[in-house]
């Protein structure tokens, strides 16, 4: 989600997507399609092994089921960090789309209203 802010990613989005807007058969992709392609694309996943290491060098005293509980504790927090933060790109990305579909289809009407 770092990589692109909300409005780059609806211009790509809509820029992909020309053909169908123009042709009126677009659909604004849906939370759970939105929610795929951003996790696939930018969200890191959980690396085990480093976290586990940090863990042992903070805690050097702690049995494996400790660290192990840690890391699960750790794990269930990135998820809901992750969850929380990609429902308001999602969102935010949405918003971005329609007004951009608004905006292009009233250029369009302007266009045929000065031209046709």
């Amino acid at each position: 989600m770092n990589q692109f802010d909300k409005k780059n990613w609806a211009r790509l989005i809509v820029k992909s997507s020309l053909q169908e807007i123009l042709a009126g058969k677009f659909q604004v992709p849906s939370q759970e399609e939105m929610e795929t392609l951003i996790r696939d694309n930018f969200c890191d996943p959980f690396d085990e092994y480093k976290e586990r290491k940090k863990i042992r060098k903070l805690h050097p005293g702690w049995s494996e089921v400790e660290i192990s509980d840690e890391l699960e504790r750790q794990e269930r927090a990135q998820e809901r960090e992750i969850r929380a933060k990609t429902r308001w790109f999602i969102q935010g990305t949405i918003e971005e789309i329609e007004k951009l579909i608004k905006s292009l289809n009233q250029e369009i009407t302007k266009w045929k209203v000065n031209n046709l």
